[in-house]
């Protein structure tokens, strides 16, 4: 498939039998290629490779044979790397994203193996992480990784995908159907910033992680927080305050501070002033624990959501309540 260049940025998509397709407005979800936005508008592209060290990952995926479907992607640090096991319906996938300056791709799929016995469909992805200086550009719009790409370690690839499309359809709706430039300056703006937070928030797994292999050192030295340094500021000097929310994140910041400060909690970063809970942030947060502990009793298991999900019986406003719908007293 070839772009080809016009007056207003991509005048058509010659395809492989020769075919060519015009349209108003493309979309290019080409994936690493990006064919229209990277090879045919040429659009600069900043990686974030200094920071964010693999470049590779081995990925495969096994059928389900009775297991239960877990409630949650399980991830594992490896020596240049680390491993992920996510839950489907009817097959189990797995990967091992690495740094191949730190881990050889043979023993990369050995460590992969070793965790995951029944991998099969092996297959080596190359990993592009950056992303372009505007996914919006003229009459093309790139989503997905034609656009920008951050490894999956914090899992946001999906949620940043859908909010573009999203965003995507309002814009149009917004210009009556035309390609309106200061929607597209906007649309740029808050997509970079959206893409930004996902690489800064990664890099919180990568600054305060406490291994001592040459990937995991490098990858705490190079670590780069951008926004996120007033964060992590604060919290070094009080803890997690949430007190200055509002100064701290952006209005439109899709993770929040919780986010934030559970990563650094989780990975034990240390803050100056010593806290010592009273009685009553005790029985404060006694409670907290028992209302979620309750709430938790009282969920659907992922096998009865999947049915509802499935079922073809009455609509959301005449099915009775569940379990997970009944009030908490």
């Amino acid at each position: 498939m070839e772009a080809l260049r016009g007056e207003m940025g991509i005048a058509g998509v010659r395809l492989d039998d020769g075919q060519v397709l015009k349209a108003d407005l493309y979309v290019d979800a080409s994936g690493f290629e990006s064919i229209l936005v990277g090879e045919g508008l040429k659009v600069p592209y900043q990686s974030f490779s200094p920071a964010l060290l693999c470049d590779k990952a081995i990925v495969g995926t096994w059928p389900r044979s009775g297991e239960a479907i877990g409630p949650h992607t399980s991830v594992r640090a490896t020596d240049g790397g680390w491993c992920w096991q996510t839950e489907h319906e009817t097959v189990i996938a797995c990967g091992h994203a690495f740094s191949s300056a730190h881990l050889k791709e043979e023993d990369a799929e050995r460590q992969l193996r070793a965790l995951y016995p029944k991998a099969a469909s092996i297959r080596v992805l190359k990993l592009k992480q950056g992303r372009y200086e505007n996914c919006w550009v003229d009459n093309v719009i790139a989503i997905g990784s034609a656009a920008a790409f951050v490894e999956p370690l914090a899992s946001a690839g999906p949620a940043v995908l859908a909010f573009a499309c999203q965003w995507m359809a309002q814009s149009l709706v917004d210009g009556d159907r035309v390609v309106r430039p200061t929607i597209r300056k906007q649309f740029n703006k808050r997509w970079r910033r959206l893409v930004e937070t996902e690489r800064d928030f990664l890099s919180l797994f990568y600054k305060y992680n406490n291994r001592s292999e040459p990937f995991w050192s490098e990858s705490r030295e190079k670590a780069q927080l951008g926004d996120l340094e007033p964060v992590v500021k604060l919290y070094h000097e009080l803890g997690p305050d949430s007190l200055h929310r509002h100064t701290l994140l952006h209005e439109n910041d899709p993770l929040g501070l919780e986010a934030y400060f559970s990563v650094m909690v989780g990975q034990k970063a240390p803050w100056d002033i010593p806290f010592e809970p009273t009685q009553e942030d005790r029985e404060v947060w006694q409670k907290v624990q028992e209302t979620w502990r309750r709430k938790a009793e009282s969920a659907l298991t992922i096998e009865e959501t999947l049915r509802m999900m499935m079922s073809a019986g009455p609509g959301p406003a005449q099915r009775p309540m569940g379990r997970a719908m009944q009030p908490v007293a």
